[in-house]
């Protein structure tokens, strides 16, 4: 019993030290791994975002997630981005759900734009337990399956600064307080306890123009969580300010691999989905980003406000 519920605990931490929420397409997700974020390539509007990944392998490693976000990072009356937003994860044996707001301060420094921003998430926990042995380890016997849970109260922050042109810099702390919890089943607590590891995290990228219709974004990032590190690096190339694709390696403990990506940008609409074969499994993962209510356009000038555009290709995402 105690090896099960060690086990899990174990995986959970791990899971959320590293991949929180399990997506690697941190261009899509920017806000969620740092709440200071602003958006580095325009003066922001109304967005809607959303991301899934699929993870194949075995009964260890396989998993599902999702995230969606509503939001406004543009020059508004709270003088800074806030957005409001949903994350699970699915092991089938672990289910996770994550309710978050978040708010960004926002100002100039020169040329630049940053926001400091904190974000409070309530999480909701459950793993089921199953095992032949279970009943034989406590007195009175318990049942073959636990259905376990736990919510818990969270805090992130971080920093942001961008030029507005594409480069960017940004760092950010996750579970700021490390939260500790205890896996309970109808009155039932479990010794062993865990906790969602306090995880440093640091961004970087830019975009470089290659003649009239290419550019490159290069980006880079890194999570520490006080023991182990991960670097994820890569660059999408993209043509016409339209079409992308790139590549992006990873250094994940005991699983460094190579993503493929590939999708459409737009200074008002951006979908991006990735491979990534790995060693005994592969995963598959795609994202949006909708922006509307515009304030003013990527490319500068101002305008009045309206839900529907004209659909004019910029020179920026």
């Amino acid at each position: 019993m105690k090896t099960l519920v060690f086990s899990f605990l174990f995986i959970a931490t791990s899971a959320f030290a590293f991949d929180d929420p399990f997506l690697r397409l941190h261009i899509n997700q920017r806000s969620y791994i740092n709440p200071g974020t602003v958006c580095p390539f325009c003066s922001g509007s109304c967005y809607l975002s959303y991301g899934t990944r699929h993870q194949h392998g075995d009964y260890h490693t396989q998993y599902t997630a999702q995230y969606a976000a509503f939001g406004n990072d543009a020059r508004n009356q709270l003088h800074g981005p806030w957005d409001v937003s949903y994350m699970n994860f699915n092991s089938g044996r672990a289910d996770v759900n994550a309710y978050s707001a978040r708010y960004a301060y926002a100002f100039e420094v020169g040329d630049w734009r940053a926001g400091i921003g904190i974000r409070s998430s309530y999480y909701v926990m459950k793993e089921t337990i199953f095992s032949p042995e279970i009943g034989q380890v406590n007195n009175p016997p318990l049942p073959d399956s636990l259905q376990c849970s736990r919510g818990l109260f969270d805090a992130d922050a971080g920093l942001m600064i961008t030029n507005l042109h594409g480069t960017y810099f940004g760092f950010s702390v996750r579970h700021l307080a490390a939260p500790v919890y205890v896996l309970q089943n109808e009155g039932y607590a479990f010794g062993e306890k865990g906790s969602l590891p306090r995880t440093w995290h640091a961004m970087a990228g830019t975009k470089i123009p290659i003649g009239d219709h290419f550019d490159i974004s290069p980006e880079a990032t890194y999570q520490f969580n006080g023991k182990r590190g991960v670097f994820d690096g890569g660059a999408m190339f993209r043509y016409n300010y339209r079409w992308t694709a790139g590549m992006s390696w990873s250094t994940s403990p005991g699983s460094p691999h190579m993503s493929f990506r590939a999708g459409f940008t737009h200074n008002k609409f951006k979908w991006i989905t990735s491979f990534e074969p790995q060693a005994g499994q592969w995963a598959v993962e795609t994202g949006i980003v909708w922006r509307f209510l515009f304030q003013q356009e990527c490319t500068g000038g101002p305008q009045k406000p309206k839900i529907f555009q004209d659909w004019e290709f910029g020179p920026r995402l």
